[in-house]
């Protein structure tokens, strides 16, 4: 399979299509070998414009949706920014010649170095990947400019807010049913951090950020 000219065309018929047009995140999604970070057999579907099933409740994000959400959370050069769930980096590889410095927090350890060795072989030395489950930040390297949820959440991620610094940013899916809307959280001084809500998205929830059941008499 010819890797490079499905990117290619994952990149002009998925991406661009999508009002995604800042030149760095595009020379990123152009860039990155999204194959190499996925199980191998998944590696021939990897430019498909479809949520990918890795198993265990965890799935890979469209390419499109993913850069969407890279490009509503506008990282810089001088952030630092947490992506959570990045499953085997390839989130992560995205942000990292966008930002300053990237963690991604991933508790499955196997995903982890996965994600370690090719961000490795990218020379994404401002990334690197450390052990966390997916409810709330890691505290030991916050607080975060900006913060990326890998997976759509059922209410606003408070326990993440927390991690962030005065006027940082969080971007993920609040999603409720079949209806979701990616949406991008701007921390404020006093009270909750302000929601912009900025396109219509569904997407696999992040496991421990699903619907709560409720049950009626």
């Amino acid at each position: 399979m010819d890797f490079i000219a499905a990117r290619h065309t994952m990149v002009e018929s998925q991406v661009r299509t999508n009002r995604v047009v800042w030149g760095d995140l595009i020379t990123a999604m152009n860039t990155v070998p999204r194959e190499d970070f996925l199980p191998s057999n998944l590696r021939s579907v990897a430019y498909v414009d479809q949520h990918l099933h890795l198993g265990g409740g965890r799935f890979e994000l469209s390419p499109m949706l993913v850069a969407r959400l890279i490009d509503l959370l506008s990282p810089t050069a001088q952030d630092l920014v947490l992506v959570v769930g990045p499953n085997f980096g390839y989130t992560a590889a995205l942000i990292s010649p966008l930002a300053g410095t990237v963690v991604g927090q991933e508790p499955d350890e196997g995903m982890r170095h996965h994600a370690e060795k090719h961000l490795g072989l990218l020379s994404c030395d401002n990334a690197l990947m450390v052990a966390g489950d997916l409810d709330q930040a890691t505290k030991e390297y916050g607080p975060f400019d900006a913060i990326l949820l890998c997976g759509a959440v059922s209410a606003p991620p408070f326990a993440f807010f927390d991690a962030l610094v005065p006027r940082g940013r969080c971007v993920g899916v609040l999603q409720k049913g079949p209806v979701g809307h990616a949406v991008l959280w701007t921390k404020q001084d006093l009270g909750n951090p302000a929601p912009y809500v900025a396109f219509d998205a569904t997407a696999p929830y992040l496991p421990g950020h699903e619907p709560v059941e409720t049950f009626a008499l």
